[in-house]
This record gives structure tokens, C-alpha cells and sequence, in this order.
């Protein structure tokens, strides 16, 4: 594990001075410069001593150096990484990121003082896949805000085109302030300005801004914005907006809905674009670590528009706020570009074809087609090896809704493409065998193609070309594209266990029971019959009647019978609309509900006038988790106020800032306990609280009306199971009782110092609902998870 201390035979990693020629074990240190850009390749270094691309796990680096200034003061040290690293600065750790992505220079910027005379830097590089390596920089500021460029988001437009887009700033305060930022107006740019902030010293932050030009943009333009800090002044930093050099290519931006954030998407035009027609699209996922814009190795097409999501500008895997980010892009495109939305295609490569499966069985009423290469789609082996594990089943469980294969039943409407070369030693082809073995099985739709002697990612592209890279455009793919649209069935099968993922063409999901998974097979016998074949774990939808009518699959000028098993209920047309709930209780019994008019017919042939229900307030059909949910929404970090753990409390806090930006370019503000109680915050964002009841006055003040789990000292109670102990922790999510349950509120960590700085090891997007740790042990070895799992459908 990369949180093994591999120094402690000379001091541990806090206090180790290494030297040349000095041996560690079966270590040796020798003496290394970086290249001409700055970076030191470990690879080329050490050799590659590794067979395979998954073999290349959990090698660890050290590489340390002393710097001697004149006097002290304060620096930025600016690190970049294709992997895991932490950084130790006169014997204190001040980081670590576990975050696998790319390579890229000063990625990482973080505060830190530097004593006059020597002082010491290590830093820890640890390898997960790809290359190895890292690169580190003093950077000087007499600012009190420091703005990371490397980081800036900015997009490239289309050259003769007026401006109008949105840029992410990432800021880092070096101490507590409280700032404006603004465009200066010119001949080129309107002024604009945004809200004030006030950021804690140490917080990392993405500040979006929306610019606007006066002019079309034809070439490289300058634009100015001031950061108007409090008690410093003003300080004026230029930003080059460049409009795209490719004539088909462009860059575009947005922010999200979710946390507010800005990110970059990739666009490619027919080479004859007309704008007043309305063409097809495809949607391209990238690769673990590939080229963020697979627009730019895509073939030039004639026939359709391709869209390139960026994974948020990094390596987000397509769950979560990264499936959520692919439908952000496609409705901001809609917005610029006419779509044909029955020949929307979804294609991806790698960790973009696992995209591609998992996006596509969750919401396959979207696409046309979906066109999976090189990817996982079956991830039940995984799943099967981490259940035996004591302690991670409800890992397991999560990963297993995360699983393709398990809603494979959804694809009864859309065509598959699937491509994998036969040699491929990075995912290995029997991924893409098995599921085609699943679709065969069913009888839908599929073209298998197995590429022999090809690997993981073969082919290049040539601008100007038609075809792309081979790997992801090839002429029986492109065809299989331009020849299919989406279908729109009379007959829906429709597997789910996620009410946020709950629309399958004319059929929405309004409850689940949470049990197991939620199946309905449905279909249209004629226009004014529509029978229920079979429905499990289901227990109340709606049917989109008005989408049926206008199709004229249903005749909505009569009457229209739903029938399930021997049950009959007759619509009066005057009822059909898609605000009526159907529901089918534990005796099969079959009604209709009508929810503005407040009455229920069933097919006990009995009416009832429903007087108003009490609102429903704690079920997953409305918050249903789990732990990474509290990140699809704007969210707060509130550290504990306890006098003695206020310094690590802040740095566990820090950490889970600096992890969503470096991971998902996302933004979360730490904020203060009185701020949110006075203001009433918790109303408008979910929140993070770091520390149990007694040293978090939030936490004492939410777990009095959370039932099912409690912090009591050193004992965690969950499940009538009780861990105790200083090293016990927690982490969970649930409803927040302070905002009516409409807002989320997640826990990190218990009462204790171990227990908080810990949670830093946790790997946050395998999170169920709940887990408890050791903390000696978390993230290093399997048993430092005791127990994971999942509310039930009622939050117990």
C-alpha cells in the first residue's frame, strides 16, 4: 500500500534525510536531476520492471532534496504526479492525493513557510498504471491569492465567433481573506464581476467567472482580471484566450449545475456544416489517462457532430458526477448545435467503454446505439472476490450497482457495437466476449468484433482524414452508426435499483423498495390496452401518456384498461396523464392514483377520495445515497470546533477539498458551524461535517434525530453492532435532520484524533452508505474496513 512508511529503519517518513549512496533495505538512494521541462522519470531511472500495465501497482519512490533560502517566508510548492504522492516539509506531512490521472506540471499548488537557512522537502510518488514520475517547483507570491494557471480552465472557440463563456480560476489563499474577482473592460471585453468570497488560509478552491466579448475573436486575446483582495489591494493576473486552430475542432465550456464547477468539453463539425440543419451525435468517453478529447483523434465526419466530454478535465470514471457530467455536456451542445435526438450515439474506449455500458444500461432510452471497445461491462468477478471479504460487503454491493451486466436487460431497444482487440493485456477480451454471451443469451441486438492480434489501442489519426484512430473509428462502425436510430418500443423491460435513474422511455419509476432490484416488463397490446407482464421491487410508477398519445401508440380520446395478471383498471380519458401513479400492493391488488384530483381507483372495482397525504421525509426514493450523492449537489465542509483537534480536524477538511478538486475539478467550500446554523445553509447545501458529537457541535446537534447509526466516546453503534475503541471510525452519509431531511449530511471520522486523520486514507468513491474502520489499518490492509453497508429504503 502506498501508506506504508517504507523509511522507518532511518527515521520514518517525518524525519528521514536521505543521501546518496545511502541504502534503505533492498533500497538505494542515488543522486537524480530533472529533465529539460522539470520532470523526473522514474521509469527511465529504475528501468521497467514491470510485465504488465495492472502489474505496474504500488511501486513507491522517494525523492528528497534540502533548499536553503535567505530568510523566511512563505512559497507555493507546486508539484505534479501521474500517480499517488504526499509531501513532508521540515519533517510535517502537508499532503497526499491518491488520486490516479495524467500527468500534469504544477498540478498540485500548496502553501507552505520555509524556515531561513536549510530545510527539507520529500516528497512520496507512488505508481498505480501508465507512467511514473513526478516534477516539483518553489513558486514566490506577494499575494495573498495565488492563482494555479496550469490549472485554468479557458476555452478555445470557434475563430470569428463572439465569446461568450465561462473560465474556472483555481485559487489557492495562502492565508484567510476575503476578495472580488473582476474582468477589466477594454476594447474586447465586457466587465464583469463575481460575488465575494472569503476562503480560509490553506483552502484550494475552483472560482468560476463568466467573460464575454464585445467582438469576435480571430485571434490570440488578452484579458485581464483583478483579484480585489480586502486590506492588500488589487492584483492583476492576464489569461490568453485562443480561438481554435483546427477549423472542424473546438473547445467549449460550462458549469455545472451540480457544484457550480466549470469544465471543458471537446466539439468536431461536419467539414460542410450547416448550421440550419439538425444532425446526428456522438458522444466519445476516453480512456484511463488517454487524450482527454477524443474529438481530436476522431474522424472527420460529413454526417454527424462528436462530442467529447473530458471527464471532468481529468480521470473521473463514468459513475456519479462523471455519468452526470456526459448529460451536462449533451444539453450544453444542444444549446449551440441543432441535435437530432433519435441519433444520439454513445462510444467509448477503455475506462470510457466501462462509460459506455454503465451510462448506457442506465439510461438507454437516450441513444441510438452504444459502441463499448476495450471495456469492462462485467464486473461480477470483482464483486464476487470482495464479498468474501469480512467486513466489505457493502462495498461490494455498491460496486455491484456499478455493474453493466446486472442491468443488462435494459438494452432491449438499443443496438451494441462492441469491439475489443484479441491480444488486448491491459482489459483482457473475455470482458467483451461475456457480455456479448448476456446479449446473445436475451436475444437483442448486437455486432461482436474481435480484432485479432490487436491490443489494448491501435491506429492514429491524420487531420483531415474521415477515419480516426483505428481503436475507435473504423468503417463497419461508422456504418453501424449512420444506419441506426433509436427506437421507441411499445414494450419496455426495465431494470433499476436507483430512483435518480428512473426514466426508460414511456415509463418512470416513482418508488423502489430497496430490497433487491427493480424489474417491470410492460408493454402497449393495443391502443387502448396495456398490459403489466411482470413487475418486482416496484412499487409505484407512472406512464407517459402524453408522449404515447402524441406518438399515437395510444388512443387517448377513449378509455384506456391496464391489466396486470387477472386485475383490470379502466383510465377515463379524462384521467390520462402522466401525473397518474400506478400501484401494486402486496396482494396484486392493481390501482390508479391520481394525484392532483386525489383519487385512487383499483381493481377491486372500489374508489377511494385520498385526503392529503403526510409528506414523505426520510426514504431513498427521494435522498437515495449513497455516499458520493452528497457530491452531485453544492456542498459545505464544516471542520469540529474542539480546541485540542481543531489543527487536524482542518487538515481532514482541507484534504476532502483538495480531493474533489483534484479528482472531479469539483468545488466545496469550508465553511463555519455558527455561519451554517445562523444562516440556515444546510437549507441550500449538503454538508460535510469532520469529527463525532463531542468535539463537532453540528454533529451533537444532527445525530439526536439519526436513529440507525450513533458516536458514543470511543464506540460506534450501527446496526445493533457496537465498535468501540480509539481507533474506530466511521464515515456515512444520511438525510440532514437540521434541513427537513431534504439535504444530505455525511460524518467523517468519530471523537478521536486517529479516527479523523485517518479518513484521509479512505478511497471516498467506494463508500455505500456507511462504513466503519480501524484506523491503524485503513487503507492499507483489508482489514482496516470492519463494516460496510446500506440503510433500507426508510433511512434505518
Amino acid at each position: 500500500s502506498f501508506y506504508i512508511d517504507f523509511l522507518k529503519e532511518v527515521g520514518g517518513e517525518e524525519k528521514a534525510e536521505l543521501r546518496p549512496e545511502m541504502t534503505i533495505g533492498e533500497a538505494r538512494c542515488i543522486d537524480v536531476s530533472a529533465d529539460e521541462n522539470g520532470y523526473v522519470d522514474l521509469v527511465k531511472i529504475f528501468g521497467e520492471t514491470f510485465e504488465k500495465f495492472w502489474r505496474l501497482r504500488y511501486g513507491v519512490a522517494y525523492a528528497y532534496t534540502e533548499i536553503d533560502v535567505d530568510r523566511e517566508d512563505s512559497y507555493v510548492l507546486l508539484i505534479g504526479s501521474e500517480d499517488y504522492v504526499s509531501a513532508y516539509v521540515n519533517n510535517v506531512h502537508i499532503f497526499t492525493s491518491h488520486i490516479a490521472r495524467r500527468y500534469m506540471d504544477s498540478f498540485y499548488a500548496l502553501p507552505i513557510k520555509l524556515r531561513k537557512g536549510i530545510n527539507k522537502i520529500l516528497i512520496k510518488i507512488g505508481r498505480l498504471a501508465g507512467g511514473w514520475g513526478f516534477s516539483a517547483k518553489l513558486d514566490e507570491t506577494s499575494s495573498p491569492i495565488y492563482v494555479n494557471r496550469e490549472r485554468t480552465i479557458l476555452p478555445e472557440p470557434p475563430p470569428g465567433s463572439l465569446v461568450a463563456e465561462w473560465i474556472g480560476l483555481h485559487v489557492l489563499a495562502i492565508k484567510d481573506v476575503s476578495f472580488k474577482i473582476g474582468c477589466v473592460e477594454d476594447d474586447m471585453w465586457h466587465r464583469c464581476e463575481t460575488d465575494p468570497f472569503h476562503l480560509y488560509g490553506g483552502e484550494r478552491i475552483q472560482i468560476p467567472l463568466f467573460i464575454m466579448s464585445k467582438k469576435p475573436i480571430e485571434v490570440f486575446t488578452k484579458i485581464k482580471i483583478v483579484f480585489d483582495v480586502d486590506e492588500h489591494g488589487s492584483y492583476e493576473h492576464e489569461f490568453i484566450i485562443k480561438p481554435s486552430n483546427d477549423p472542424v475542432h473546438r473547445i467549449y465550456t460550462y458549469r455545472s449545475l451540480y457544484d457550480g464547477s466549470v469544465h471543458r468539453y471537446g466539439v468536431k463539425t461536419p467539414v460542410n456544416y450547416d448550421p440550419s440543419r439538425r444532425y446526428p451525435a456522438i458522444i466519445i468517453l476516453h480512456g484511463f489517462k488517454g487524450l482527454q478529447m477524443y474529438t481530436q483523434i476522431y474522424g472527420d465526419k460529413d454526417w454527424c457532430i462528436s462530442i467529447a466530454p473530458t471527464a471532468r478535465d481529468g480521470e473521473v470514471n463514468y459513475r456519479e458526477i462523471g455519468l452526470l457530467e456526459v448529460f451536462e455536456v449533451l444539453n450544453d451542445v444542444k444549446k449551440r448545435y441543432k441535435i437530432d435526438d433519435e441519433k444520439i450515439h454513445l462510444i467509448g474506449h477503455s475506462m470510457g467503454g466501462y462509460g459506455t455500458w454503465h451510462i448506457g444500461v442506465k439510461r438507454p432510452d437516450m441513444f441510438a446505439s452504444l459502441a463499448p471497445h476495450s471495456g469492462r461491462g462485467d464486473l461480477s468477478d470483482m464483486v464476487a472476490r470482495l464479498i468474501k471479504i469480512s467486513g466489505w460487503e457493502g462495498v461490494a454491493r455498491l460496486l455491484d450497482r456499478y455493474n453493466p451486466s446486472r442491468y443488462i436487460k435494459n438494452l432491449s431497444e438499443t443496438p451494441v457495437y462492441i469491439a475489443h482487440g484479441s491480444e488486448d493485456d491491459i482489459v483482457p477480451v473475455e470482458y467483451s466476449r461475456n457480455m456479448a454471451k448476456l446479449l446473445d443469451s436475451l436475444g437483442y441486438k448486437y455486432v461482436y468484433e474481435e480484432i485479432k492480434d490487436k491490443k489494448h489501442w491501435w491506429g492514429s489519426y491524420k487531420p483531415g482524414s474521415y477515419y480516426g484512430a483505428e481503436a475507435i473509428d473504423r468503417p463497419q462502425l461508422d456504418e453501424f452508426m449512420r444506419n441506426t436510430r433509436r427506437r421507441y418500443p411499445r414494450r419496455v423491460i426495465a431494470v433499476s435499483d436507483d430512483i435518480r435513474f428512473n426514466r426508460y422511455w414511456w415509463i418512470i419509476l416513482r418508488s423502489l423498495t430497496y430490497k433487491d432490484l427493480g424489474y417491470i416488463d410492460i408493454e402497449i397490446l393495443d391502443p387502448h390496452m396495456i398490459r403489466i407482464n411482470n413487475v418486482r421491487e416496484i412499487t409505484s410508477f407512472s406512464i407517459d401518456f402524453d408522449e404515447l398519445c402524441e406518438r399515437e401508440l395510444l388512443d387517448c380520446e377513449s378509455p384506456i384498461s391496464l391489466v396486470y395478471k387477472d386485475k383490470l383498471v379502466k383510465i377515463s380519458n379524462q384521467f390520462i396523464s402522466k401525473d397518474l401513479r400506478i400501484l401494486i400492493d402486496d396482494s396484486d391488488r392493481l390501482c390508479v392514483y391520481d394525484e392532483k384530483m386525489r383519487i385512487k381507483i383499483c381493481s377491486d372495482e372500489t374508489i377511494h377520495l385520498v385526503s392529503e397525504e403526510p409528506e414523505e421525509r426520510l426514504s431513498k426514493n427521494i435522498l437515495p445515497g449513497p455516499f458520493m450523492d452528497i457530491f452531485n449537489d453544492r456542498t459545505l465542509i464544516i471542520s469540529c470546533n474542539d480546541h485540542e483537534l481543531r489543527d487536524v480536524c482542518r487538515k481532514t477538511a482541507l484534504h476532502i477539498q483538495y480531493w474533489w478538486l483534484d479528482y472531479a475539478n469539483g468545488i466545496v467550500k469550508i465553511s463555519d458551524e455558527k455561519d451554517v446554523l445562523d444562516k440556515d445553509l444546510h437549507k441550500k447545501f449538503n454538508i460535510i461535517a469532520v469529527g463525532g458529537p463531542e468535539i463537532n457541535r453540528y454533529v451533537d446537534k444532527a445525530l439526536e434525530n439519526i436513529r440507525p447509526i450513533k458516536i458514543l466516546g470511543e464506540c460506534v453503534l450501527i446496526r445493533d453492532r457496537k465498535y468501540c475503541g480509539r481507533e474506530i471510525g466511521t464515515i456515512f452519509i444520511y438525510p440532514n435532520p437540521l434541513a427537513d431531511y431534504k439535504k444530505y449530511m455525511a460524518v467523517i471520522g468519530a471523537n478521536t484524533r486517529e479516527t479523523i486523520a485517518s479518513a484521509t486514507r479512505v478511497e471516498y468513491t467506494m463508500i455505500p452508505d456507511y462504513i466503519i474502520y480501524d484506523s491503524r489499518h485503513i487503507g492499507i490492509r483489508y482489514e482496516g474496513l470492519i463494516d460496510s453497508g446500506f440503510f433500507d429504503v426508510g433511512w434505518r
